[in-house]
């Protein structure tokens, strides 16, 4: 049995979703993609230490979000659909609370990612 290595992280910026990130640095998990809410300085910490492939922001910061890192982080994609994040890794870690997390959680299910 081989162990998955690659995560998303459906809430990122959360407690759940930090504390994760915790783990998967220590256990040398690679982080592909992380979806966060409104909290941007968070999340550029978090685009900083593990340089995701794509990153999910509210509707209302996405503009905010694309412009600030964009110079930044060129290699990253700003998106404003966890849909969007939940369609990368082995495993997705599914940690946006109540009925908002349902569809990203939803579509991570329907490619066949462990959730």
């Amino acid at each position: 049995m081989t162990i998955p290595t690659t995560l998303s992280i459906l809430g990122s910026t959360g407690s759940i979703g930090t504390q994760t990130l915790e783990i998967a640095q220590i256990r040398g998990y690679s982080v592909v993609a992380l979806a966060a809410g409104n909290n941007l300085d968070l999340l550029e910490a978090q685009i900083k230490a593990f340089k995701p492939a794509v990153v999910s922001v509210s509707s209302e910061k996405y503009l905010e979000a694309k412009a600030r890192f964009a110079v930044s982080f060129p290699n990253t994609k700003v998106s404003d659909d966890p849909c969007e994040v939940a369609q990368f890794g082995e495993v997705v870690v599914g940690a946006i609370p109540g009925l908002a997390g349902l569809p990203s959680t939803k579509a991570a299910l329907e490619r066949g990612a462990a959730v």
